[in-house]
């Protein structure tokens, strides 16, 4: 796993509260960077050897939100400050693995970060359907007496120490 990935979640993902002994709050910022780290890592892989796919569009439904008037969320949107609403959807075998709707983002053309954070949050609701389906891939191409590409380190980590 990357170290950048690491510190990218840590510093743009939330974290997870749960309440210790003494019945305080301990939030888990690395635990959940680090979880998203390892399902982007897994997604990329799968997105490289052609397994999966990351696909934005436009939502078809307007965007609600209770915290502003109507007026307010039409201005935001007309000046740029917000941008979408839009869907992610993350599939895999040429299906729809995992997705998420109505997400509104920063400025148009912005490489927003929090885009990046959906992707892992998708990925990781699939980690173990991506890692099967890199698995069978490594296998398939094991089979294949023609291919000399060596099997995925992250589903296969044995081939690797031979």
């Amino acid at each position: 796993m990357n170290y950048d990935r690491y510190c990218f979640f840590k510093e743009h993902a939330g974290g997870v509260g749960r309440r210790d002994a003494n019945g305080r709050v301990a939030w888990e910022h690395a635990r959940v960077a680090l979880d998203l780290a390892r399902a982007e890592e897994v997604l990329s892989r799968a997105t490289e050897q052609g397994i999966a796919r990351v696909e934005w569009r436009d939502d078809d439904y307007p965007y609600d939100c209770d915290g502003y008037t109507q007026d307010e969320i039409v201005e935001k949107f007309r000046s740029n400050e917000w941008s979408g609403p839009f869907a992610c959807l993350v599939y895999v075998a040429d299906e729809v693995a995992a997705s998420l709707c109505g997400i509104v983002v920063g400025p148009k053309h912005t490489n927003d970060p929090y885009c990046r954070v959906v992707e892992a949050e998708l990925a990781s609701e699939i980690e173990s359907e991506l890692r099967e389906a890199l698995s069978d891939a490594a296998d398939s191409a094991r089979l294949d007496p023609g291919s000399d590409s060596r099997p995925d380190p992250l589903t296969h980590p044995e081939a690797w120490c031979e």
